[in-house]
């Protein structure tokens, strides 16, 4: 299924998308075409409207939001890894590379952001930033994004 209003933004350099606007449903929220929900084992004990005066799911504490969402962004990674032409899974999302910030009461913008490594070591000021608004991934960046030698010794 197509989104509208996607653009991506290729480096000239490495030709790798250095920035994709889209509107991809990735968490339960009031996002522009997101119709996703929390599981009913999730709605137990909980509020079910989330702040809009929708139905969406459970009220999350910040640090649950925090959770979900860098969950729900590294698998919408994970599943992009060949069209962006990068290896995720070994260089973003390592222990202590990556922040993440929750806005409002509800959560409705998650923005992160994951320093690049390669190796185990940091690629200095290379990273991928993510912003997520009412459920969906609204855009991705990748920052001084080169291609590395696998056959590179460090």
């Amino acid at each position: 299924r197509q989104w509208p209003r996607k653009k991506i933004y290729v480096d000239s350099r490495s030709g790798i998308p250095a920035h994709v606007d889209l509107y991809k449903p990735i968490l339960p929220g009031n996002g522009m075409g997101n119709s996703l929900l929390w599981s009913v084992s999730a709605l137990h004990d909980v509020d079910q409207t989330n702040g809009n005066g929708g139905s969406h799911g459970p009220s999350l504490t910040h640090l649950e939001i925090e959770e979900v969402g860098l969950l729900a962004v590294k698998n919408w990674f994970h599943e992009n890894d060949n069209y962006l032409s990068i290896d995720s899974r070994s260089q973003l999302f390592q222990d202590g590379m990556t922040r993440m910030a929750v806005h409002g009461v509800t959560g409705g913008m998650i923005q992160l952001s994951s320093q690049r490594t390669f190796r185990g070591l940091l690629v200095k000021e290379s990273r991928a930033t993510a912003t997520v608004k009412n459920g969906n991934l609204i855009n991705v960046g990748l920052e001084k994004w080169g291609q590395l030698d696998e056959n590179f010794v460090v």
